[in-house]
């Protein structure tokens, strides 16, 4: 692997772990009360940091969903770079960040999540649903080389993309924090469809001397 494009791997990792582990929180605290699992990601924090802080005078008010958020992405992070030691191949990393990138927002504003409460109708409903199969049959396709579309095509797909649910979305959600869950799926997205680009360009290339470790 070139010695950019493994950066931009890197880079994909990272966004994907962010975003990923955010959109986790969310969908465990929103819809479903005392999660197990959020309990068990953020034993570390109850059980060892708080007291610690506490003892000197720190108090996190409100910062715990935060803080949980940013260890999960360290987890996260932490278990792809090392699952892709062990061997586990690039292509799957590739189809979940581009699927969560594009689909992990959408899926928590759509029923039976809808995390905001946004009341629609039912064919504005229907019209997201198929919009969000369609990008992510598009993000499959794309993986698959069976659409060829260029890096700059593409970019624009996932702008409009983008602009369909920050249109949805303007005005209808009254938390400004919201934003950045559109923001960083937008930035995910942009940095999943550079990797794949520079990716495909990597593996066209002839390969000179040894075979590159591809982590």
């Amino acid at each position: 692997m070139a010695q950019q494009t493994r950066f931009v791997c890197r880079l994909n990792e990272l966004s994907f772990s962010i975003y990923f582990s955010l959109l986790l929180v969310t969908e465990e605290q929103g819809c479903r009360r005392g999660s197990v699992f959020l309990h068990w990601v953020g034993y570390p924090l109850t059980d060892y940091l708080y007291p610690v802080l506490r003892r000197h005078r720190i108090h996190l008010y409100g910062s715990h969903s935060i803080a949980l958020w940013w260890l999960l992405a360290v987890i996260i992070v932490v278990c792809v770079h090392l699952l892709g030691r062990l061997g586990i191949p690039r292509a799957l990393v590739r189809g979940a960040s581009g699927i969560v990138a594009v689909a992990g927002c959408p899926l928590l504003l759509l029923p039976p999540c809808n995390i905001t409460n946004l009341l629609l109708s039912t064919t504005v409903w229907m019209f997201l649903y198929f919009e969000v199969i369609v990008v992510a049959v598009c993000v499959l396709l794309y993986l698959s080389r069976r659409w060829s579309a260029k890096t700059t095509l593409g970019l624009l797909f996932l702008g409009l993309h983008s602009a369909i649910w920050g249109w949805m979305t303007w005005g209808r959600i009254a938390l400004p924090f919201w934003a950045v869950y559109l923001f960083l799926g937008l930035c995910s997205s942009v940095i999943w469809a550079v990797y794949v680009s520079q990716d495909r360009g990597t593996a066209k290339a002839p390969i000179v001397g040894t075979s590159a470790n591809p982590f």
